[in-house]
């Protein structure tokens, strides 16, 4: 038996992380959005005033982490790859360059300038298409545009709104007419320690967005790819990631990759891939092989699948 002692760390008064029993102590930050500098000199402060052997980031301040890495490894063990290379796969049109280089299969993808030439551009590509913001999350600014004249007006208005906010402009994808299978592995230095491999059941929003009730699966291809990525980028930490299966050949095309747990982490536990388990090994020094998820497993979010339902009502 071994016992570990949990901060949890967040912008709320109130989390699930703070509720949970396993949980010894409870800081609050300010808003990441708002505040970043507040943020990590909150964080920093905690860091200096008691003993912690790792900070494990769960969200987007993994970017943040990674960025200040040098400061805050003085006082403590930070479990994540340098800041390009998060960068490198959190950056959806970056990723689709890296994908080209390490030979795994994504979907064409076309990342205008303006919206001047745009049917140009896209001419190569088949309708429907999906339009796309380069780092947004949980399906923010994703269309589905079934015409040319269509994928032009939506375009103008994101680009529009993204160079009034001073971001990347929207990008195009070819939809893949196919099903979604997810992924979530922990590595150390490009080396695989555990994976879950599953299928949504239902996902909020419906048409690709989180998984609200999960299966776990077997897919030896997508396990062979996701182990290429990490040891090509020699990850360290938490990575998801989401493929999409076509359904004429079986391929499956990398859409997504998000450099952190996602709900994936909670179907791995009920599925014997024990992350806490394998992180204390990992700070102890001591190295087992990689554990994969048990195939059959079902998990699901309730607020999530409550959303689901409400939507489809």
């Amino acid at each position: 038996m071994r016992s570990v002692e949990v901060t949890v760390a967040d912008s709320r008064w109130f989390s699930m992380g703070k509720a949970a029993r396993h949980t010894t102590r409870r800081l609050r930050l300010p808003l990441l959005s708002q505040d970043p500098a507040g943020y990590l000199d909150v964080l920093i402060k905690e860091l200096k005033s008691r003993a912690y052997d790792l900070l494990l980031p769960t969200f987007e301040e993994s970017l943040l982490l990674a960025e200040y890495r040098d400061e805050l490894e003085r006082f403590t063990r930070l479990l994540l790859p340098d800041f390009e290379t998060m960068w490198q796969v959190h950056d959806k049109p970056s990723l689709h360059r890296l994908c080209g280089e390490l030979q795994i299969p994504t979907p064409p993808t076309v990342v205008p300038q303006s919206p001047s030439g745009l049917a140009l551009q896209v001419a190569s590509l088949h309708f429907p298409v999906v339009l796309k913001l380069p780092t947004a999350n949980n399906c923010i600014g994703r269309t589905f545009c079934d015409s040319l004249p269509d994928l032009i007006r939506r375009f103008e208005i994101l680009h529009r709104q993204e160079s009034q906010r001073g971001r990347a402009p929207p990008f195009v994808q070819q939809m893949i007419d196919g099903d979604p299978i997810y992924t979530l592995m922990l590595c150390n230095s490009g080396r695989k320690l555990g994976e879950v491999i599953y299928r949504p059941l239902r996902c909020y929003p419906e048409r690709g967005g989180t998984s609200a009730h999960r299966e776990s699966v077997e897919h030896p291809e997508i396990a062979m790819l996701t182990d290429r990525l990490a040891k090509a980028t020699q990850w360290s930490g938490f990575l998801g990631m989401d493929f999409i299966v076509d359904r004429r050949d079986g391929t499956p095309y990398l859409i997504d990759a998000n450099p952190r747990a996602n709900p994936g982490v909670q179907l791995g536990c009920l599925a014997g891939v024990a992350w806490s388990e394998i992180l204390i090994d990992l700070l102890q020094g001591r190295f087992r092989p990689p554990v994969f998820a048990k195939t059959g497993i079902r998990a699901r979010t309730f607020l999530l699948d409550m959303g689901w339902l409400l939507e489809g009502c």
